[in-house]
């Protein structure tokens, strides 16, 4: 499986935050692993299934705004607190969005990345505004 290095954290937050920069939903989705589980920043719904975490982003269900139709020009991983165990990652810490209109939007998050055939995927997100 390889070791998992800082530099692949740091190249997986990269990537999630341009395709997010990029409404890139093809990409941002392609670094989900098949099984991964997303507890969303601006929905109660958690998202157990390809579909649904893809209709998050997207907005293809009802009910669903889009996370990337929201105008986010800026994603920064302001704090990140990487803890590498075996083929896992358990990252915490603080981004921070800035939108087209300027409005600057932090929340939590939590991550587990997988190894999953020589890649990083996203296995778990938990995102929470700040409130």
């Amino acid at each position: 499986m390889g070791n998992i290095t800082k530099n692949d954290i740091e190249t997986m937050q990269n990537s999630w935050a341009k395709a997010v920069q990029e409404s890139d939903a093809d990409k941002l989705l392609s670094l989900y692993h098949h099984n991964a589980i997303l507890k969303p920043t601006l929905s109660n719904s958690i998202r157990r299934k390809p579909d649904d975490i893809a209709s998050y982003f997207t907005g293809a269900n009802e009910g669903d705004d889009g996370f990337l139709n929201q105008g986010i020009v800026e994603v920064n991983f302001d704090e990140s607190s990487p803890q590498i165990v075996d083929h896992l990652v358990f990252d915490s810490g603080v981004y921070r969005f800035r939108k087209s209109n300027q409005e600057v939007v932090s929340a939590h998050f939590s991550f587990v990345f997988i190894k999953d055939e020589g890649e990083l995927k996203i296995l778990s997100q938990h995102s929470s505004l700040f409130v």
